[in-house]
């Protein structure tokens, strides 16, 4: 199901009108933020299929950080360039800052080998622009953004690629889909009704919808659960 048939849906099945301008077009009146809050709740609560991703970016010679969107966890890292790629090895934010405890223009430059998670502080701070030349903060519209530091700075242009969590498509447009929208609509309307529920503080409204998508989200975790025990054969090289 697409945006508009989830929209439609969700007001019909609850009688919540007020959520929609009217019942002829069906254009948001609120329905989806609540049909995205139930998207974003299905990715924290259950594993699925398309939980896992990745982000490439690319970075030039002297970058040091990578930024980028609707990351729930980063699982691993890579830098690669037109022959190889290698994985980054994780390291303490503490350890990495003491590694590397003078400003980022004073760092030599070569392959990145480290990365750590970043603390990100508004584009629009000013606030210790001093400390900020060394590599434990970057700049960016910080809200919805995850960063990673890269050390040392790039000595030359590589690919970085960012693996793990991330959420869920936002649904904006009528005709915008993702996983739960295509796969498991029946679910992702059961949790925007939960979310309903919730904002209007009916608690014995959302338990019971809760107990509800439990009980049907349960077996997608089971089957992802399956897929990873099923015995893998090790690679020989």
């Amino acid at each position: 199901m697409n945006l508009l048939s989830l929209r439609t849906a969700l007001v019909d099945r609850t009688g919540r009108f007020d959520l929609v301008v009217d019942t002829t077009s069906y254009v948001d009146n609120g329905a989806d933020f609540f049909i995205n809050a139930g998207s974003r709740l299905l990715d924290r609560l259950y594993k699925h299929p398309k939980e896992v991703n990745k982000i490439f970016a690319e970075i030039a010679a002297g970058e040091w950080s990578v930024t980028f969107a609707n990351c729930r966890a980063v699982k691993s890292v890579w830098a690669g360039d037109a022959t190889e790629r290698n994985i980054l090895e994780k390291v303490g934010r503490d350890d990495l800052m003491i590694s590397y405890n003078v400003p980022i223009a004073s760092i030599d430059r070569g392959t990145p080998l480290y990365y750590c998670p970043a603390y990100i502080r508004s584009t629009d701070s000013t606030d210790a622009d001093a400390l900020a030349t060394y590599a434990d903060l970057v700049n960016a519209n910080y809200h919805e953004y995850n960063s990673v530091i890269l050390m040392p700075p790039a000595d030359a242009a590589y690919v970085i690629e960012v693996q793990g969590l991330f959420y869920s498509d936002v649904l904006s447009i009528n005709s915008d889909e993702n996983y739960w929208s295509v796969v498991h609509p029946d679910v992702l309307i059961m949790a925007a009704m939960y979310k309903i529920e919730v904002f209007y503080r009916n608690t014995e409204g959302a338990k019971d919808w809760m107990s509800a998508i439990e009980l049907e989200a349960r077996t997608i975790d089971m089957d992802i659960v399956e897929e990873e025990i099923t015995d893998v054969s090790q690679m020989e090289g």
